[in-house]
């Protein structure tokens, strides 16, 4: 079974989603980063089908053709109960299957506080480069600023500012990036100080997981900075957890290059866990 259509959401936001429904017992929900939207992720799911996964990918809300505001959110718990309203689908089509939730940088940030606070609904997550902490400087200046405007003009669009050629080295992906209308590159004040806030309660939080964990990080991520996600990841004390540091590879470790073998790498991980 295959569909492809808009589910609503607790605050009647429209979500777009991709779903196929395989025979086996796994399914994967996979959460995309900011700025962009869940085809830029075609090839991983496919990857999922390949292996009889069931497989269930959505557009964040204000990305790609979900609704809302382009780069902005209200509070960051819309993205929680967004994702939630995913697995609950899954869940009632097929109650029995192992929930495996992935997620890439906004969306691995995402995913990392969910399943903090709902371990017992899923079954393990892997995350690629989560954006737990911004690996550049910010002006104290600046941030100030956001936190004003994040009272008066919450949803006042800025540039992102993000480097396209520093995301992966697969030169064609880079372009993908760069011609797609579908991916916005603007943020909002009130997404920063939201964003902001979900990374400081992961961070007070993240003893709080108790499903195992895949986390794997590019060494050369100037987006999410790889001390700052190493650092939270060694406070988990659930003893299911594996660090996969890519010491040369940019931000998107999912789209470089040799990203075969790293979906591979994800498929072991599922493998070893189902068992």
């Amino acid at each position: 079974m295959s569909e492809s259509q808009f589910m609503k959401t607790k605050d009647e936001n429209d979500l777009f989603y991709k779903y196929v429904e395989k025979k086996s017992t796994i399914t994967v929900i996979f959460t995309h980063g900011y700025g962009e939207y869940s085809k830029r992720y075609q090839l991983l799911y496919d990857y999922f089908l390949s292996k009889d996964y069931s497989c269930l990918m959505y557009d964040l809300r204000g990305h790609g053709n979900s609704s809302g505001v382009r780069g902005h959110v209200n509070d960051f718990n819309d993205y929680l109960d967004d994702l939630d309203v995913m697995v609950k689908f899954i869940k009632s089509k097929k109650p029995l299957d192992t929930i495996i939730l992935g997620g890439h940088s906004l969306g691995g940030l995402i995913t990392l506080l969910y399943s903090i606070k709902n371990s017992e609904k899923i079954d393990g997550v892997f995350l690629s480069s989560p954006y737990l902490k911004l690996a550049m400087r910010v002006p104290f200046i600046k941030k100030q600023a956001s936190r004003v405007l994040s009272k008066i003009l919450p949803s006042i669009k800025m540039k992102s500012g993000i480097d396209a050629s520093k995301l992966n080295h697969d030169s064609q992906s880079v372009k993908d990036y760069l011609l797609d209308p579908m991916v916005h590159k603007v943020v909002t004040p009130r997404w920063f100080t939201e964003t902001e806030k979900a990374q400081k309660e992961v961070e007070k939080k993240i003893k709080k997981l108790k499903i195992p964990l895949f986390f794997m990080q590019g060494g050369e991520d100037i987006l999410a900075s790889p001390k700052g996600g190493k650092k939270i990841f060694d406070k988990i004390e659930f003893g299911d957890k594996i660090y996969k540091l890519y010491p040369e590879l940019y931000h998107e470790v999912l789209h470089e290059p040799q990203k075969l073998e790293i979906y591979s790498e994800i498929n072991d991980w599922i493998i070893k866990l189902k068992r």
